[in-house]
């Protein structure tokens, strides 16, 4: 089995269930590839007997094959080419050092995030302190002086 049976099958999933279909353009260009794709494969079984330009025929069917999966790949997960090519570097730099960032949970529609339990709110105490004695009272530290026994 070849490529554009299941490639073609999911075109029709595509058809019957609508909204997997996030970009509608990559969609349209990978259906225009696919018949591209059949138009070549009839060609190639109608020059038959001319076996290099059958195996040309063939490369380009197979490299337009891998852009349709690639093109139905964006077009069901929402990207763009330049999304997906970030993803994947990034994919490789985390399995080739580590991840490096904090991983940030992030409830699901409808949910409302958890709430911290906080603490009883304390009472606010103010503390009186003494004011200074003025400069040129003289007194001295009440714990300085001497104690009658």
């Amino acid at each position: 089995m070849d490529l554009t049976t299941p490639l073609i099958a999911f075109l029709f999933v595509c058809l019957i269930f609508p909204k997997i279909v996030r970009n509608r353009p990559q969609f349209y260009m990978s259906f225009a590839i696919l018949v591209l794709i059949l138009l070549l494969n009839i060609v190639g079984k109608m020059f038959n007997e001319h076996l290099s330009f059958v195996y040309f025929l063939s490369v380009i069917v197979e490299t337009l094959r891998l852009i349709v999966f690639i093109l139905l790949v964006l077009c069901a997960g929402g990207l763009e080419l330049h999304e997906l090519t970030g993803e994947v570097f990034r994919s490789f730099e985390v399995m080739r050092r580590g991840e490096t960032e904090k991983t940030v949970i992030i409830p699901l529609h409808g949910q409302k995030p958890k709430v911290r339990e906080e603490a009883e709110e304390s009472v606010r105490q103010n503390i009186d302190t003494p004011s200074p004695a003025p400069p040129d009272s003289g007194s001295a530290i009440p714990l300085d002086e001497p104690h009658d026994v």
